[in-house]
Formats: C-alpha cells, structure tokens, sequence
C-alpha cells in the first residue's frame, strides 16, 4: 500500500496486540479512547454493519419505519432495508415474496 502511496488511516482490529502496534493518530475515533489493557473493545460500524470487536461478531440493526399499510407503504418498507454484504439476504427475499403474494 506504501509504494501506491495509499495511506490507511482509522484501523480497527480485533485483537489488542495489533492495536498496540498501530500509531494513535491512525487508529479509529472509537477504539482512540480505548486503554487496551482493562477496557473491552467497542462495537464499530464496517461497511454498514456493526462488529462487535470484543466478541467477533457481526451484527445488523434494522429500523423499519411506520408505513400505511398499502402496496406502496409495504413495498417502501421493505425496499429501505439496507444490506451492502448480504448478510440478512434471505429475510429480505422472504419479504418480498410475501409482497409479491399480496400483490397478486
């Protein structure tokens, strides 16, 4: 990455000897403030989904907000649920065959 002269800047890591091994001004906001002896690793967001450094784990918040219940209000609540990684593809798929029975 050096030779490209691409600098990375905010890391986060899962492990603590890695972190310790990362200059402070390049680290996360999040893990920053973080003593890595005694303090449990923060929850960050990646990608649009939130990891739970402490525990490994991925994790996926979904707000669904108050529609009419009509076509329209079905289709654009399940329409606003975002999922870069696939990771709740098949939730999602299940929703929309149930609005495509309920349209027909």
């Amino acid at each position: 990455m050096k030779k490209g002269r691409f600098r990375l800047t905010n890391w986060v890591c899962n492990h603590k000897k890695v972190l310790k091994a990362v200059p402070q001004r390049e680290k996360a906001v999040g893990v920053k403030e973080v003593i890595l002896k005694d303090d449990r690793l923060p929850t960050e967001r990646v990608l649009g989904i939130l990891w739970d450094l402490e525990k490994d784990e991925l994790a996926v918040r979904v707000q669904i907000p108050k529609k009419p219940e009509t076509k329209r209000g079905l289709l654009s609540m399940v329409s606003s649920i975002c999922d870069p990684l696939g990771v709740i593809t098949t939730s999602i798929i299940r929703a929309k065959i149930i609005f495509q029975d309920e349209c027909r």
